[in-house]
């Protein structure tokens, strides 16, 4: 019997060292990655981790992603709004640690999006499986790691394999909502916007808050962002906001095609002049900084809604 307990010990670790080692294959290959429900997120954690150039790094919601290309502009980490704060500030230690040259962090993210609750079915997708590591567990916070623990299996996707299979992807953080939550910052975005302006401050790098254009009923339905704009003194945000909600690009329905994401043919035609009115002009000039060229007068800059 002590026999066949060993060798069910045995095989049962050699098991779970074969079905890693696979999982690990599979996650580091650029083919087999893609296949992969996070596979995108996984590119973009890998990106980070490689020279950028140019001296602005680029984060933002899937939003601020069409605004600044990853394909057509190489400092963009854009992901999606499900990252969260969380999925940004692991992509920006990344990238600033590797890149000491940076000046500019940005980070476009509409409102809504940072009233994002880390407590959604899409966490685990968005944030778990390509950003809980064993070495990403420095950048989780005692809040963070409180949260996850209420669902103690989600702790198994720091595995290669569980990652990589798609059976493991059914935990849902998800609780009741609590009244006066619509409109208002999540605890997960302030405590994290705070961590990114820490890292920036640490780096002597200057981060820049911006917010992609935004539905106009929006700005009616929040009464201009009331509860935001309540909290910002109370967490004492004032720095990382400024000039955020005055920047606000407000678009009527035809140029959605969501409500959320921007109609291609508008985006095409006025991406730059919505770039130019969001940005601060120094960062804008930075961007588009041309050799023998100067960026386009800021007369001709008006956005059409």
């Amino acid at each position: 019997m002590k026999r066949f307990v060993l060798k069910a010990i045995v095989f049962m670790i050699v098991a779970f060292l074969v079905l890693n080692i696979l999982g690990y294959f599979i996650i580091n290959s650029p083919h087999l990655s893609k296949q992969l429900s996070w596979g995108r997120l996984n590119a973009i954690v890998k990106k980070s981790k490689k020279k950028i150039p140019g001296k602005i790094l680029i984060l933002g919601d899937s939003v601020g992603g069409q605004l600044f290309p990853r394909k057509t502009m190489p400092s963009s980490l854009t992901v999606n709004g499900g990252c969260l704060t969380v999925g940004h500030y692991i992509l920006a230690c990344n990238a600033v640690k590797k890149n000491k040259h940076l000046k500019f962090i940005v980070l476009a993210c509409v409102p809504t999006v940072l009233a994002l609750q880390f407590e959604r079915s899409q966490t685990y997708q968005n944030v778990m499986k390509p950003f809980y590591t064993f070495e990403n567990l420095k950048f989780l916070s005692k809040t963070i790691l409180k949260k996850i623990n209420k669902k103690q299996l989600a702790h198994f996707v720091i595995f290669p394999f569980v990652k990589a299979a798609a059976c493991f992807s059914d935990i849902d953080f998800t609780v009741p909502k609590k009244k006066g939550q619509w409109g208002a910052l999540s605890p997960t975005a302030i405590e994290y916007l705070k961590k990114l302006a820490a890292l920036c401050e640490e780096n002597k790098i200057k981060l820049v808050l911006i917010s992609p254009p935004v539905l106009q009923d929006r700005k009616k339905g929040t009464r201009d962002w009331e509860r935001m704009r309540k909290q910002i003194p109370v967490y004492k945000l004032g720095k990382i906001f400024t000039g955020y909600f005055e920047n606000i690009i407000y678009l009527s329905p035809e140029n959605f095609v969501d409500h959320l994401h921007l109609e291609n043919k508008y985006l095409k035609k006025n991406r730059k002049k919505i770039i130019r009115k969001i940005l601060p002009r120094e960062v804008f000039e930075l961007l588009y900084k041309k050799k023998g060229k100067k960026t386009p007068a800021a007369a001709s800059s008006a956005v059409p809604g």
